[in-house]
């Protein structure tokens, strides 16, 4: 598959090189296909249609079969569309030869068929026929965000544009790559606004309104797209989409009932229900709408890779392993869900499973030899701690899988190699990056207690809680912390604020997003000081009978959201803000504090970063024998940032034996030679922790060990001068 897709890719990359030369075209034609576009592209397929049919389009003009073929399309007669788009594809084959204006449409029709290599090759010969340059940039830009292949299609639309495209399908199409909820929206506001009749755009916002929970600016969006576009099934699927969203369930399900009457194979509305419910993590239900769109419509991409993603979310792999193939059989070419397959095989192939009592852990061979009983034990640790704590007992066993390749946990979670984040809760399966894969600031320790909270507040809310109350609790219970995300929390608070409990969702798809989770951490605390915790546990549990409510957990607290918002204000006014200015002042000298004589000041500094690696070993060796306790604790939590750093190991055994804590002081030192196996360093300290316990013959051989790597090195000399000889 990989040549496959390798050869295809290399389809393309003779346009930039093509000569071209003008169209010969009937203007007759290409004005009749420009208003039916433009028809089209205003909602109005019906229209378009009518414009075509009355005009005498010619049978074997193919630009003019494409336009009506979109025109089908989008107004829900997809059997005669499909039959339109085979028609051109077999008058292609038929007749051979065309200009670049029928290969463009050929493309098209091959691209809606979902024949993705034999529209590159109708793509190909169109700029080697000459002509449309601009169409052609425009027809691979759409292919490419078809498959989710977003780099190429960029680099397409890229070379439109530099060929003087600058249609609102353009500018859509560009919107659509941006990953950032806040800056996609700004964008498709903009398009609406400097194209104000584009009806994909307005859709669009629409859309993403109800996904996340801005119901009134959906709801005045579609008021305006259910005048101008009373007929259109796109308008009523988001009709549909709206009332799911707001719970009004009979409502939708009057809505689909008239919709698929009227259009049998339509589709849309169950993708887009199924999305929703996928972004709400009710991932049973979302994919219960994926499946009746594959049978509405069989072979609907956007359907199988709904379906695939909530079976994964669900911990059903070899099912979604099974829609996958399927999906990849029938085009090769789409990325992501080659990535999720190709992330599945990596871990199948190369993983092994640890068992505690509650959890199945999957981690690469060498994690488990480092940090595998580590992770069982704390997920057993947390387990005793928390589920008590939050009145749940979470489903078993919890599956949690440790990426060793930050591109691994990206396709296995998203499907996306740039996916940037450490960790993902499904509420039942955690998604983690190892520390192989990360930099020293990345805590895996924290990010594992933290998704194990998620587990917890999901499970106890059946799913339903708030983005806002979820993450809230799980940055609540980590340790404290001072660096990255207060700097980020004093950016949002000093720009936008607070708005209210209602809204706050919505700070996480902005470009404050870190400040957001701290500032969600805070609120929980608030909530805990004023109400206490058991108050805001049966917060938690509330979102079970009424999911999603934004007047929880003010409603479960016996108070308002206005009372809520009003004193959580105040608190960041009056004592936040104070707080944290206070401490920005004053940390910067502890950080920048000497070794001598301010290890005090080195250990409270590292206790306000503790995700800084660095610090955290500094601090410690500031500490020393001196203080071989709180050099110890220091240690421990650079182990738990990243295992793989050879610092966190170059005294802490010693300090161990010093404490009298010879089996720890042999454990550490053990995990050392597997976290650096080439270190002559690690098979001393393992030699030393070995002599501690009289271990003298298995002490030798960790000394050959040395040795070998080092064998002029004076500690290890002297190390073997003192050993005594081996029984």
């Amino acid at each position: 598959m990989c040549v496959l897709y390798a050869a295809v890719l290399g389809v393309l990359a003779l346009v930039g090189s093509t000569t071209a030369e003008p169209l010969t075209s009937a203007p007759a034609w290409r004005a009749l296909a420009d208003q039916a576009t433009c028809l089209c592209d205003e909602g109005h397929p019906e229209r378009a249609m009518a414009l075509l049919d009355a005009d005498g389009m010619a049978t074997n003009c193919l630009p003019l079969r494409a336009c009506r073929s979109r025109a089908l399309a989008e107004a829900g007669l997809l059997a005669q569309s499909v039959s339109n788009d085979v028609w051109i594809i077999q008058h292609m084959k038929q007749t051979g030869a065309g200009d670049a204006a029928d290969h463009v449409a050929a493309a098209q029709a091959a691209l809606r068929l979902q024949q993705h290599d034999l529209a590159l090759t109708y793509l190909q010969r169109a700029l080697r026929g000459g002509g449309a340059r601009g169409a052609v940039y425009v027809a691979a830009g759409d292919l490419y965000l078809a498959v989710n292949d977003a780099a190429r299609a960029e680099q397409y639309y890229d070379k439109a544009q530099a060929c003087g495209d600058r249609s609102a399908h353009v500018l859509y199409q560009r919107a659509q790559l941006l990953l950032d909820d806040a800056a996609r929206a700004a964008a498709l506001a903009a398009l609406a606004s400097n194209a104000p009749d584009y009806f994909p755009a307005q859709c669009a916002r629409i859309q993403a309104a109800c996904l996340q929970e801005h119901y009134a600016e959906a709801a005045a969006l579609l008021a305006v797209c259910a005048t101008t576009h009373p007929a259109n099934v796109t308008v009523q699927s988001l009709r549909i989409l709206l009332a799911e969203a707001t719970g009004a369930t009979g409502e939708a399900a009057r809505l689909a009932g008239e919709l698929h009457t009227r259009a049998p194979a339509w589709s849309e509305d169950l993708t887009l229900r199924g999305e929703l419910w996928h972004s709400r993590r009710q991932f049973a239900r979302a994919a219960a709408y994926a499946s009746l769109a594959c049978a509405r419509r069989p072979g609907d991409a956007d359907a199988m890779f709904l379906l695939a993603r909530c079976e994964l979310a669900q911990g059903a792999s070899e099912r979604a392993r099974t829609v996958l193939d399927a999906l990849l059989r029938q085009n090769p070419y789409h990325r992501t869900a080659f990535n999720f397959l190709g992330a599945l095989d990596y871990i199948d192939r190369t993983f092994v499973s640890m068992t505690s009592a509650h959890a199945i852990v999957r981690l690469h061979p060498r994690d488990a030899q480092v940090m595998g009983d580590e992770v069982t034990n704390l997920v057993e640790q947390y387990w005793h701690t928390y589920a008590p704590k939050y009145a749940v007992q979470p489903t078993t066993p919890l599956r949690i899988e440790l990426m060793n390749r930050q591109a691994d946990f990206a396709a296995r979670t998203v499907g996306m190699p740039t996916f940037g984040a450490l960790g993902v809760c499904f509420g039942g399966y955690i998604a983690m990056v190892s520390p192989q894969a990360t930099a020293d600031s990345a805590n895996w320790e924290q990010t594992l207690r933290h998704e194990f909270i998620h587990v917890l507040t999901l499970q106890a809310s059946d799913m339903g809680i708030q983005r806002w109350f979820t993450e809230g609790l799980s940055v609540a219970e980590e340790e404290g912390t001072l660096g990255e995300r207060d700097q980020a929390l004093l950016v949002l608070l000093t720009s936008t604020g607070f708005v209210s409990f209602t809204t706050f969702d919505a700070a996480f798809s902005g470009p404050n997003v870190v400040g957001a989770y701290q500032l969600a951490g805070h609120a929980v605390r608030f909530l805990i000081a004023q109400h206490g915790w058991t108050g805001v546990c049966a917060a938690v549990q509330a979102y079970a009978a009424a999911p999603f409510d934004q007047t929880l957990p003010a409603r479960a607290l016996g108070t308002t959201t206005q009372a809520l918002d009003a004193a959580f204000c105040s608190f960041i006014h009056t004592q936040l803000l104070p707080q944290l200015t206070l401490m920005f002042s004053t940390n910067a000298a502890l950080v920048a504090a000497p070794v001598t004589n301010a290890a005090h000041a080195l250990v409270a500094a590292a206790d306000l970063h503790v995700d800084d690696f660095a610090l955290q070993v500094r601090a410690a060796r500031a500490c020393g024998t001196n203080d071989a306790p709180t050099a110890a604790r220091l240690y421990q939590r650079a182990y738990h940032i990243n295992p793989y750093q050879a610092q966190v190991y170059e005294a802490w055994p010693e300090l161990l034996q010093r404490q009298g804590q010879l089996d720890a002081a042999l454990r550490m030192s053990t995990i050392y030679t597997l976290a650096a196996p080439h270190d002559w360093r690690a098979h001393l300290q393992h030699a030393a922790a070995l002599v501690a316990l009289g271990r003298t013959n298995a002490a030798c051989r960790a000394l050959a060990e040395a040795e070998y790597f080092a064998p002029d090195e004076p500690a290890v000399k002297a190390m073997a001068q003192r050993l005594p000889t081996p029984e």
